[in-house]
């Protein structure tokens, strides 16, 4: 009587099926950079704003400072397009989603670095002027 295992055919089966899962090994930054830019968007709107030129502002850190405020928010709306679209185009367009979750990189760390700008700008209390030096206060 001849037994056979069925070991090695499972672990083959599970390992083809976390490679479905995982083809490029990027899943765990995009779900992070998917709730970076989720929870960062939900929380900025949980600010008090002010009215600048009928743009609406937060008064915490981006005060008097609505082209910084709206740099931040596209460069969050880019975050979480990139992150689904890279999430969605794993499978079917691998490169493709490659480029989506690059892009998603790059805006986080776009936001990050609007956010340190403005942030210093508003604890050194300095105000953005062009180059006549009048303050900068939207379009």
């Amino acid at each position: 009587m001849n037994v056979t295992s069925d070991d090695s055919s499972t672990k083959q089966s599970l390992n083809n099926k976390d490679n479905i899962f995982l083809p490029t090994g990027t899943t765990c930054t995009q779900d992070a950079l998917y709730r970076i830019a989720f929870l960062t968007a939900i929380a900025i709107f949980q600010l008090p704003f002010e009215r600048i030129n009928e743009d609406l502002v937060p008064t915490v850190i981006f005060t008097r400072k609505p082209l910084l405020f709206q740099a931040f928010v596209f460069s969050l709306m880019f975050a979480f397009s990139g992150s689904m679209a890279s999430e969605s185009m794993k499978e079917n367009q691998p490169k493709i989603a490659s480029l989506c979750h690059k892009l998603a990189i790059f805006s986080v760390a776009v936001a990050g670095g609007v956010f340190a700008l403005s942030s210093l700008l508003s604890f050194y209390n300095i105000e953005m002027v062009d180059a006549i030096g009048n303050p900068i206060t939207g379009a």
